[in-house]
């Protein structure tokens, strides 16, 4: 038996609660694009068919933690690491999938998402993987908004060159940067009464909402990304890119910059290739993760 995963993204927007060391809970988006499509099946031996490195190393790591007998994955597409849509979850969730209705039909995939390094510090990328939509995770299990979002506010997601803080050093980042006393309840505040309130009804005060989350975020961790954005192109993109929407920022450590835009695609694509190569427009993903099964 095949079973054929396509994953979608996450934008994070921001973390909820920086007052602790862990849970901090967060905010996101789901997006259709970029986007894991696997086909996975049971083998004796492991074989990973035009995977990346990612790809390759998380399948060798949850056969060798689970004891499998092997995985053959197929990647007909592939989030790219470390640019800030959450790939590292992403595959992840989608093989443990894969392993429990193939091998371990009472595997507990949280559980072991966690156990492989996975859901940290937020449990965005795992709604946005069960559900899709905006995510309002709280940093305590149970305790999660989700909203559909609206499918004619359409994303630009523009990628500078490098890579976001990752694995041990984005950890020693945080621990280093919290607690940050007043983050939270600022940042509550404005979700909870301007934010959410606003999702397809007002781009204007959503954007402006999210944008005050964002320089939030940026304040906190300044230091450690260098500024507000983690690229110099980043910087240059927000602000070319405001002139669009004010709904503009970094998905997590970045690189990739966002756009949420109701009109002026077309310019907006436009503006931002003149600054990177790398710029698609997407749509959210209001239903989370797609799971068939070719042969039947």
């Amino acid at each position: 038996m095949a079973i054929q995963i396509t994953t979608p993204s996450r934008l994070h927007f921001g973390f909820l609660n920086l007052n602790k060391q862990k849970n901090l809970g967060g905010i996101g988006l789901t997006i259709q694009k970029p986007n894991n499509k696997l086909t996975i099946q049971k083998t004796n031996k492991t074989t990973i068919k035009n995977g990346n490195t990612q790809i390759k190393n998380k399948t060798q790591q949850i056969v060798h933690h689970l004891d499998l007998p092997g995985l053959e994955v197929e990647v007909e597409s592939y989030i790219p690491p470390h640019k800030g849509f959450g790939s590292g979850t992403q595959t992840t969730l989608a093989l443990l999938t894969a392993t429990k209705k193939l091998y371990k039909p009472k595997l507990d995939i949280e559980k072991v998402a966690k156990e492989l390094g996975r859901l940290k510090y937020s449990r965005v990328g795992l709604n946005a993987y069960l559900h899709g939509g905006f995510i309002l995770e709280m940093g305590q299990k149970n305790k999660t908004y989700i909203e559909k979002f609206p499918e004619n506010w359409q994303i630009l997601i523009a990628v500078p060159k490098g890579k976001g803080e990752h694995g041990n050093k984005e950890t020693k980042s945080i621990q280093e940067t919290l607690p940050i006393k007043g983050y939270s309840e600022r940042v509550s505040s404005e979700i909870i009464t301007r934010m959410i309130p606003a999702i397809g009804k007002d781009l204007h005060t959503f954007g402006k909402s999210l944008n005050k989350v964002q320089r939030e975020m940026g304040k906190a961790f300044k230091e450690i990304q260098g500024d507000t954005y983690s690229t110099p192109e980043g910087q240059k993109l927000v602000q070319q890119l405001k002139k669009y929407t004010p709904a503009v920022g970094q998905s997590s450590w970045g690189p990739a910059i966002y756009a949420i835009l109701e009109n002026d695609v077309d310019e907006a694509f436009e503006t931002a290739k003149k600054t990177v190569d790398n710029v698609f427009i997407t749509k959210p993903n209001n239903k989370g993760a797609k799971i068939t099964y070719p042969d039947s």
